[in-house]
């Protein structure tokens, strides 16, 4: 026994702690999941299985796998048993529920909901809680047969994200695989509007005008607005205000004044809606916690993020928008990814892979990015030359920016113009 301790000395042990503690977290997290969410623990069974799976075909192609690539790996058998279970019925709900809306918009039937719920409504058949301007868009695509819109619909959402991927400055393999995530997984499949919303994020820095029309999808991208009056970018400002009047003095004709009520009420509903209900906050911090507790606390993460500037600053308002979210489901996250990006090596990929469980893995997700804001070690810096030090190559390997991960974070510049562009554009 002695022999076996003096093998692990001072030097080593913790070397050891940090090559372990990823993995073991995330696997601890991943089983702790899967052993209550189907019978028998199949889920928990499958998993073992896909992540022994990938991890001998590392082994017999490359002869090693760092710490990295093993939580990758689980991320990744995560995210395919966590897509299996969730996509067995109900495909495009959400579509389903947006199109629902314009439909009874035509047929001159009430479109929000303006009393509060007492049972779990299914599907389509949730509270529409867009702003009125969306309805009259909704009402069109209600027209064509479903299957077409779907189609178009699940494209556009897929070029969305994958644009946008590529503006945050990942490869093209990288992308293309992140669709596998559960976050973004969900949202194709639901077919929520937040994966084309996600343009608001990756546009924002060429095409300011276009952040006031987030607003009319969730009142939390709002939050983004911001972005514009930290940057003084006043003419982008006036632009966004200018594009949201002008979509409202256009459908006002069709919606009228009292529709405006009505969203408003049915506003005002849903959160009656969410105390009768607590499964209707999703993974939003309000279910948890009180407004006087959960109110302060979302308005100190935005006064927090606007200390940053340029893409750091539009960053973390997107994650600050997630925070301030008054009901939260994981397709939501992706507003978070630009944060995820700045998490080195196993914190990024931890983080990614609390996002793909329930309770309390996506709200420790959103603390620990939190935490990359004050705590300099779960960030990458950079050195000489926009060079990684010689211990974060490994993280870099795996990283979804790879050796750009250090370049993208570097300290913020004082040039706005060329600053303020996404990792992707601003060479």
């Amino acid at each position: 026994m002695q022999r076996v301790l003096r093998r692990f000395n001072g030097a080593r042990i913790p070397s050891l702690t940090r090559a372990v503690a990823g993995p073991v977290a995330l696997a601890v997290y991943a089983l702790s999941q899967y052993l209550g969410s189907s019978p028998y623990g199949l889920g928990a069974v499958l998993w073992a299985a896909l992540f022994g799976l990938g991890l001998s075909a590392v082994l017999i192609v490359k002869h090693r796998v760092t710490t990295t690539q093993a939580m990758a790996l689980e991320v990744l058998a995560c995210s395919l048993i966590t897509d299996w279970q969730f996509s067995l019925s109900d495909p495009l709900r959400d579509l389903a529920l947006y199109l629902h809306a314009g439909s009874q918009f035509l047929a001159g039937a009430p479109v929000y909901t303006t009393v509060p719920l007492t049972v779990y409504p299914y599907g389509s058949y949730l509270p529409f809680m867009y702003a009125p301007p969306t309805v009259p868009v909704f009402a069109a695509l209600s027209v064509p047969p479903f299957w077409l819109i779907g189609s178009l619909w699940v494209a556009v959402s897929v070029a969305a994200v994958v644009w946008s991927l590529r503006a945050f400055g990942m490869s093209w393999r990288w992308a293309f695989l992140a669709l596998l995530w559960t976050p973004i997984e969900q949202g194709l499949f639901v077919g929520n509007v937040v994966l084309p919303s996600l343009l608001l994020l990756s546009l924002a820095p060429r095409v300011g005008g276009i952040l006031g029309l987030g607003v009319m999808l969730k009142p939390q991208n709002g939050i983004l607005w911001l972005w514009l009056l930290r940057q003084r970018r006043w003419r982008s400002l006036a632009v966004s205000v200018a594009v949201l009047a002008g979509v409202v003095a256009i459908t006002l004709p069709l919606t009228g004044l009292a529709m405006w009520g009505e969203w408003v009420r049915a506003l005002i509903t849903y959160q009656q809606s969410q105390q009768n209900l607590p499964g209707l906050y999703g993974s939003g911090l309000g279910r948890w916690l009180p407004i006087w507790i959960f109110g302060p606390l979302a308005i100190a993460v935005v006064l927090a993020a606007l200390q940053a500037r340029g893409r750091k600053g539009l960053a973390r308002l997107g994650l600050a928008s997630v925070v301030a979210s008054p009901s939260l489901w994981n397709h939501g996250f992706v507003f978070v990814i630009p944060e995820f990006l700045r998490l080195r090596g196993q914190w990024f990929w931890l983080a990614v892979g609390l996002t793909v469980g329930k309770w309390p893995g996506p709200q420790a997700a959103l603390g620990l990015v939190l935490a990359g804001w004050f705590v300099g070690p779960l960030i990458h810096r950079a050195t000489h030359g926009l060079m990684p030090r010689a211990n974060t190559e490994l993280d870099l390997a795996t990283h979804p920016l790879g050796r750009r991960a250090v370049q993208v974070h570097a300290p913020e510049r004082s040039e706005p113009a060329s600053d303020c562009l996404p990792p992707r554009l601003d060479r």
